[in-house]
């Protein structure tokens, strides 16, 4: 079965990623209906993010310093409206990921499943 890298990232590292950045924007003083607004999210999305109902693998993020750093630089993005740049912080945040050691370990993903084609 190809099991493309960009699956467990898209499953369960970008809804952590989205955890991090919806708490930041929340400890900013954003409330959650602008908070789901810039997100592009709904307000029971929010809530579920602040309340760790999504996102459930944030420590994966948070106890790397280098990957807490990117989410928080995205969550600043998107607090100035930055959106044009909020793409390529995302792929930067993906790619230091990917390139952790224990990535297998962090996302559940054996890499020999993955066909290089």
């Amino acid at each position: 079965m190809l099991n493309p890298v960009s699956e467990p990232i898209i499953e369960k590292i970008l809804p952590a990623l989205r955890s991090v950045v919806v708490q930041e924007l929340d400890n900013r003083g954003y409330n959650q209906d602008e908070i789901a607004e810039m997100m592009d999210l709904t307000q029971p999305a929010v809530s579920q993010y602040l309340n760790r109902r999504r996102g459930n693998q944030i420590e994966a993020i948070r106890s790397y310093d280098d990957l807490r750093d990117k989410a928080l630089d995205i969550a600043s993005l998107i607090s100035q409206s930055s959106y044009g740049e909020v793409e390529d912080a995302y792929k930067e945040f993906c790619y230091a990921l990917i390139e952790k050691d224990d990535f297998e370990e962090i996302v559940d993903y054996d890499r020999s499943f993955f066909v290089d084609l």
